[in-house]
């Protein structure tokens, strides 16, 4: 199951140690937790949308392999074989940005003394940045990064929080994120490829007619896709355009200053996703039913 903020409490007695917890189990935000934490998403709130993008991406793919995947292995089964292939990577992707961590900047328990809007800092090769103070994190934030307020973390490059996906899209899944996009974007395509194929083959125009539930499923299949193909392409080739001007959503749509340390664009899509998190999950904490102030810092 998932874990949040609160695990299970633990009674202190006199002057024995606090019980430890494993620091996933207490982390200090809206994030939830599965397979011991080795799995990151975002908030109970996005539930809903994601179940809801779950439906739309299996739905119509099951549907039409029922009612005609065997007219269209007969027909074409290269195409058959893409229409599975692209589906595979759909879902693949679509897990792997769900549940990886984004990018989750480790916050302070110690609010910084005088603390507070923003501090410009001198990097080893004479550049200067800009760092924003995050009053909930108690840090100041490198370029780039800002505090979403749906998981409640400080997310390096932060892109946007998305709900259908329900995880904030950032450095270390962005690049899942695009192979997502483009996955589906695919998918949708091949699909309204295999319902043409599949209405203009010999078999559907043998003597006997198709099931008449066949023909409906399919004709619904093939508006659904036409339209989906094309929100879906409109959206792919846009963070396409983000990507070849090395820019986030949010620097796009509020025309930021581009983060000058992100690096190249291959980078941030083919290998900013395997860096380490700066995050420790499995770390062993105090309980924060019985911690002090000081031991808990040791978490962040």
């Amino acid at each position: 199951g998932g874990h949040r903020l609160g695990g299970s409490p633990a009674a202190t007695m006199g002057g024995s140690a606090p019980a430890m917890v494993s620091a996933y189990r207490v982390w200090p935000s809206k994030n939830r937790f599965y397979c011991c934490g080795r799995l990151m998403t975002g908030p109970a709130e996005d539930d809903g949308l994601r179940w809801g993008t779950w439906a739309f991406l299996v739905g119509p793919v099951a549907l039409f392999l029922w009612v005609a995947g065997a007219d269209l292995l007969e027909e074409v089964p290269a195409l058959f074989i893409v229409l599975c292939s692209a589906f595979a990577c759909t879902v693949f992707f679509l897990l792997l940005t769900s549940y990886t961590d984004p990018g989750v900047i480790p916050r302070s328990e110690h609010p910084i003394k005088g603390g507070g809007g923003i501090r410009r800092v001198k990097l080893d090769d004479g550049r200067i940045v800009t760092e924003m103070f995050c009053t909930t994190c108690s840090i100041y934030r490198p370029p780039g990064a800002s505090h979403c307020k749906e998981c409640d973390n400080c997310v390096q490059d932060w892109d946007h929080h998305c709900p259908f996906v329900g995880n904030c899209i950032g450095r270390r899944n962005y690049g899942f994120f695009t192979a997502f996009l483009t996955s589906v974007s695919v998918t949708a395509a091949t699909m309204v490829a295999c319902c043409a194929v599949v209405t203009s083959g010999e078999q559907w125009a043998k003597g006997y007619s198709p099931p008449r539930v066949a023909v409906m499923a399919v004709s619904a299949i093939l508006v659904f896709t036409v339209f989906i193909t094309l929100l879906l392409g409109c959206f792919t080739c846009f963070h396409m355009t983000l990507i070849c001007s090395n820019a986030t959503t949010k620097e796009w749509c509020k025309a930021k200053e581009k983060n000058a340390l992100r690096g190249n664009k291959l980078h941030r899509v083919l290998c900013a996703c395997f860096e380490p998190s700066q995050i420790d999950l499995y770390q062993k904490v105090p309980n924060p039913e019985a911690r002090s102030a000081a031991g808990y810092s040791e978490l962040l």
